[in-house]
C-alpha cells in the first residue's frame, strides 16, 4: 500500500478561491494520482466559518477571531453572530494590517465583509 492509497479525503484551502485557482489545484491534485474522489477546496474564510460550526455552540456564540501571521501583513478573520434575526446570521469579516517593517506606512484595509444564514 503507498502512502496515496491511504487518504480518505483531502481539503485544499487557499486565501482566494476563484475561477483560476481553482482550475490550478484540480490540475494539481489530478497530478497527484490520488486515489479518492474527496477532493475539496475552500478559502481561508469559509474553511474558517466551517471550522467554528463544528465546534461546541457555545465558543462561537460570542465573536470568535482567527490571526493569521504572513511575511507582510496579520491577516485577521472574524465570525460574529446576529441572534436578533431569524434565522441566525453569522458575519465573517476580513481584515489585513500590513506591516510597517516592510512598509513604513501603516495601513488597514478591510477586504471584505460576508454573511451567510446559520439557521
Amino acid at each position: 500500500m503507498t502512502n496515496t492509497e491511504r487518504i480518505g479525503a483531502l481539503m485544499i484551502t487557499c486565501e482566494e478561491l476563484d475561477h483560476r485557482m481553482l482550475e490550478v489545484l484540480t490540475a494539481a491534485t489530478e497530478g497527484l494520482h490520488l486515489k479518492t474522489d474527496q477532493i475539496c477546496f475552500q478559502s481561508h474564510v469559509e474553511s474558517f466559518y466551517y471550522y467554528n460550526l463544528y465546534q461546541p455552540e457555545e465558543l462561537w456564540q460570542h465573536k470568535t477571531i482567527l490571526c493569521e501571521y504572513g511575511d507582510a501583513s496579520i491577516r485577521t478573520y472574524c465570525m460574529e453572530c446576529n441572534r436578533h434575526t431569524t434565522p441566525v446570521v453569522a458575519y465573517m469579516e476580513e481584515r489585513e494590517f500590513l506591516s510597517r517593517y516592510r512598509n513604513p506606512m501603516r495601513k488597514c484595509r478591510r477586504s471584505r465583509k460576508n454573511c451567510v444564514k446559520i439557521r
